[in-house]
C-alpha cells in the first residue's frame, strides 16, 4: 500500500471510530432526560412562581453535572486521539519532528471549522435547558397541566439529542486531522498541500469544489474539517484528484437533485454551471445565487 492509499484508509477508519464518542453522547443524554422526568413526572402542573424556579433549579443542576462528566470524558478522548495522531502522522511524515504537541482544553480545540468543541457542548446542553424552560414556562404562565405538553417536550428533545449524538460523531476525526494538520504545518520538507474530498453522493457542493486544490502554505487551506461530518483531509503532497465537477456531469439526473436541491438543480437544468453555486469552498446561498445572475 503506498503512502496516499495509508492515508485515505486511515482517515476512512477515522469516521468509524467516532461512533464510541456518538453511542456514549446518546446514552448520556438519555439518561440525563430520564431523570429529569422522572423528577418532573410528579408535578401536575406549575402554579406558583416558586414551584416554577424549584423545577428549574433541578433541570439546572441535573443538565448541569451531566454536562461535566460528558466534557470530562470527551477530555480523555481528545487527550489520547492527540497523542496518537501525533505519533500516527509524525511515522508517516518519516521525519523527527520536534512537535511539542500542546493539548488544548476543549474549549480550544477547533470543531467542524467554525466553533471549538466545548461551543458544540455547551450549545446542546443549552438546547435542551432552553426546552424544558420552555415548558415548564408555559404551563406556569398559562396553569395548563405538564401532562397535556409533555409529547411536545419529548420530541423537541429527542431532536436535540439525535442532532447532539450525530454531530459528536465527528469529534475524533476532526482532532486528529487538527493534529495532523499542525504537525505537517512545522515539517519544513513539505513543499505543497493537497486538498482531498470523498467523491460521492454524500459530497457537498463545497467539498467538492476544493477537491484537488493545492496549497503552498498550509495557513492559506480552508479548516479541515469543513463542516460537520465532513470526510475530506489535507495531503502532504501533490496528489492527483478528480475534478468534482467532471465527476458531478457523469452522475444520472437522480443524483444530481439530490446533491443539489430543487432550486438548484433548476438552474443547472437552465444552463447554470454547478461551481457558480460555491465560492472559494463555501456554499452560496440561493440569495447569493440570484445576486450573481443580475
Amino acid at each position: 500500500m503506498d503512502r496516499f492509499d495509508e492515508f485515505a484508509k486511515h482517515y476512512i477508519d477515522l469516521e468509524f471510530s467516532g461512533n464510541t464518542v456518538s453511542e456514549y453522547m446518546s446514552d448520556m443524554l438519555n439518561d440525563m432526560e430520564n431523570d429529569i422526568n422522572d423528577y418532573i413526572s410528579d408535578e401536575k402542573s406549575v402554579p406558583t412562581k416558586n414551584a416554577y424556579n424549584r423545577i428549574t433549579d433541578y433541570i439546572n443542576k441535573s443538565i448541569s453535572d451531566y454536562s461535566d462528566k460528558v466534557k470530562e470524558y470527551i477530555n480523555k478522548i481528545v487527550n489520547k486521539t492527540i497523542k496518537m495522531e501525533d505519533k500516527w502522522i509524525t511515522g508517516m511524515l518519516s521525519a523527527s519532528i520536534a512537535a511539542d504537541i500542546i493539548i488544548p482544553k476543549i474549549n480550544f480545540m477547533p470543531f467542524n471549522g467554525k466553533i471549538t468543541i466545548g461551543k458544540f457542548l455547551d450549545d446542546a446542553f443549552a438546547s435542551i435547558y432552553t426546552s424544558y424552560d420552555t415548558t415548564i414556562r408555559t404551563a406556569y404562565m398559562f396553569k395548563s397541566q405538564l401532562s397535556s405538553l409533555t409529547d411536545t417536550l419529548k420530541n423537541r428533545n429527542n431532536n436535540i439529542n439525535s442532532r447532539a449524538s450525530q454531530t459528536s460523531q465527528g469529534i475524533i476525526p476532526s482532532v486528529a486531522k487538527n493534529t495532523d494538520r499542525y504537525v505537517m504545518a512545522r515539517d519544513k520538507s513539505i513543499k505543497m498541500w493537497t486538498w482531498i474530498s470523498m467523491l460521492d453522493i454524500a459530497t457537498c457542493i463545497s467539498c467538492g469544489d476544493l477537491s484537488g486544490t493545492t496549497y503552498t502554505d498550509l495557513s492559506n487551506a480552508p479548516p479541515c474539517p469543513l463542516h460537520d461530518r465532513c470526510r475530506c483531509y489535507l495531503y502532504p503532497d501533490k496528489a492527483s484528484q478528480p475534478s468534482y465537477y467532471e465527476w458531478f456531469e457523469k452522475q444520472d439526473d437522480s443524483y444530481k437533485y439530490k446533491i443539489l436541491g430543487k432550486t438548484r438543480y433548476n438552474l443547472y437544468k437552465s444552463g447554470s454551471k454547478v461551481k457558480n453555486f460555491v465560492n472559494n469552498g463555501k456554499k452560496l446561498t440561493l440569495e447569493e445565487i440570484f445576486s450573481k445572475k443580475t
